[in-house]
């Protein structure tokens, strides 16, 4: 951690913020419940983000899965207002897609540029965001969910990808879809 805000962070929320990086979901675990309610597993670090959110964008998914059950909140977005689900989306990260849904968030999370987490993957040239929109349509996103009109542009996954897997399984969940 480097810059003005780590000058900010306790030691404590420093030793917090190594833990994530190190993806120990034990050690995490161990280091939060030691040191409640003396670290602030909000804290705001390196690039406006909380240790929750730097978990995301970084793919450390125990420490996501830790953070998530000692009650991180998950509506604190980073400097830019990207919450998790945003960031899992543009990081191609599904398994932590997968851990934000089963704890509740929503895929639907709409930013204020318009666009929703799945739009993010669909954006990505590799195969993890591929799985990574796999995993927002096993959540119920729809394959031919719109962004925003006044932001996005109205634009599905389909016209915004370049990627020819997530077209590919995008194709097959719209002919899904049609077939009920």
């Amino acid at each position: 951690m480097t810059g003005v805000s780590s000058l900010l962070l306790s030691d404590e929320e420093s030793q917090l913020f190594g833990l994530v990086s190190t993806n120990d979901g034990d050690a995490l675990k161990g280091f939060i419940d030691e040191n409640t309610p003396a670290v602030n597993i909000n804290a705001i670090g390196k690039g406006g983000q909380t240790p929750l959110m730097f978990a995301v964008l970084s793919g450390k998914d125990n420490a996501v899965k830790v953070l998530l059950e000692a009650g991180a909140d998950t509506t604190i977005g980073e400097q830019d207002g990207y919450t998790p689900m945003h960031g899992a989306g543009y990081q191609g990260r599904t398994a932590i897609v997968k851990l934000l849904v089963d704890h509740g968030l929503d895929p639907l999370d709409t930013h204020k540029d318009g666009f929703i987490g799945m739009h993010r993957a669909c954006w990505g040239p590799d195969t993890r965001h591929t799985e990574t929109v796999r995993a927002f349509l096993e959540a119920g996103v729809p394959p031919d969910y719109p962004s925003e009109i006044d932001h996005g542009g109205g634009k599905t996954c389909m016209a915004m990808t370049p990627n020819p897997h997530t077209k590919e399984i995008l194709g097959k969940a719209m002919a899904a879809k049609d077939e009920l």
